[in-house]
């Protein structure tokens, strides 16, 4: 069975992408880009819970992360 992970993100010019912490990820994570904050997350998750499997992590974006992020997919065309 995969697990389910849902992590709010937010975007600061300064840091990148920024995980909130929660229950499952304690502390927040930061990447530059999307794709690779998602697989820091499910290595971290991996990591601290000791669980062997797949792991969907899906990332809840505020509106500042959106938009870079949307920004960044236009700017890549």
């Amino acid at each position: 069975m995969t697990e389910q992970l849902h992590v709010s993100v937010s975007f600061s010019p300064a840091v990148g992408f920024i995980s909130a912490a929660s229950y499952e990820m304690p502390r927040s994570l930061t990447a530059r880009s999307p794709d690779r904050l998602r697989r820091r997350i499910g290595v971290a998750f991996l990591l601290r819970w000791g669980k062997a499997g797949p792991v969907a992590v899906r990332l809840d974006l505020d509106a500042a992360a959106q938009a870079e992020a949307e920004w960044r997919a236009m700017s890549a065309r």
